[in-house]
Formats: structure tokens, C-alpha cells, sequence
């Protein structure tokens, strides 16, 4: 399986070769990463980005499903088919936000958006697909919610 050498997740070549067409995927977005970078720093992104891929793969190891870096900061949990999504996510987001990363400045909290998705086959081919519906998604739950943290958004069919 191979790794993103950042985060030591599985990359998306590995989400191609494991993740099938019907199975639910929750996606994160790291809230104001963009911002931390352009404000501290890659080198502060990188490790916000450790330490959120840190959280999950523990996240992984007590909930089960399989977890994967798709690029940038899209990292992706597919959870088994009997999971309870919406409470794995809370729990996932709850262990984020506790997450004290050192910065160039200051310490910071971390927030997580939450995107679940049905994978399609559209998504196996170009796993880009799939993030991009997702950032759909938290982007319409962020207008509805009239917020720009966190949210949590699910699509029709996931």
C-alpha cells in the first residue's frame, strides 16, 4: 500500500486500490488551514496536517474503516459499513479540537469540517472527485448555517 510521505497515511493511489463504489466516505477539512499557512508558515501546516492525520489513524484503530490523504488537506475516512457515522465524526472532531499543535507563534485549536459521501466510481477514478463534492457540500452547510467553521454535511445518499 503505498503512503503519503507527509502524513504516513495510505495516499490516493491506495484509496483507488481499497475503497469501493457504495461505501460511505467522510471527508475533513482542517478549518483556516489556508490561513495558518499563508499567516505561520508551511512548516506549520505541515505539522497541523500530522497531527490531524495523527488523530485519525488513532481514530481508525478504535472505530475501524481505513483512512487515506487524497492530497492537500483532503484526508478522507471510510468507515466500516456498521459504523455510526455522525457520532465517529464528533469523536474525531472532539479529539482534533484537543489537539495542541505548536506553531511559529502561538498554540492554536483546530477545527475539522465534515463532509459524508457515498463514493462513486467517478471518485475510484479520480479521487479529487470526491473532495470536490464534499467541499460542495460543507461549502451549500456553511451558507445554510451562515458560519465559516466547522459544519457537518451530509449528501442524499450517504
Amino acid at each position: 500500500m503505498t503512503r503519503d510521505a507527509l502524513t504516513g497515511l495510505p495516499d490516493r493511489r491506495a484509496f483507488r486500490s481499497h475503497a469501493r463504489a457504495g461505501q460511505a466516505a467522510v471527508v475533513f477539512d482542517i478549518v483556516g488551514l489556508i490561513h495558518l499557512n499563508d499567516e505561520a508558515g508551511h512548516e506549520a501546516g505541515d505539522a497541523v496536517l500530522r497531527a490531524v492525520a495523527e488523530a485519525l489513524a488513532e481514530h481508525i484503530g478504535a472505530h475501524g474503516g481505513d483512512a487515506f490523504r487524497i492530497g492537500g488537506d483532503e484526508l478522507v475516512w471510510v468507515p466500516p459499513f456498521d459504523a455510526d457515522i455522525p457520532s465517529g465524526a464528533r469523536t474525531l472532531c472532539a479529539r482534533v479540537a484537543a489537539l495542541r499543535v505548536p506553531l511559529l507563534d502561538r498554540p492554536r485549536p483546530l477545527r475539522l469540517s465534515v463532509a459524508q459521501v457515498r463514493i462513486d466510481h467517478d471518485d475510484l477514478a479520480d479521487p479529487h472527485v470526491l473532495c470536490s463534492r464534499a467541499a460542495d457540500l460543507i461549502h451549500a452547510a456553511r451558507v445554510r448555517a451562515g458560519v465559516t467553521g466547522p459544519v457537518f454535511a451530509e449528501d442524499q445518499d450517504g
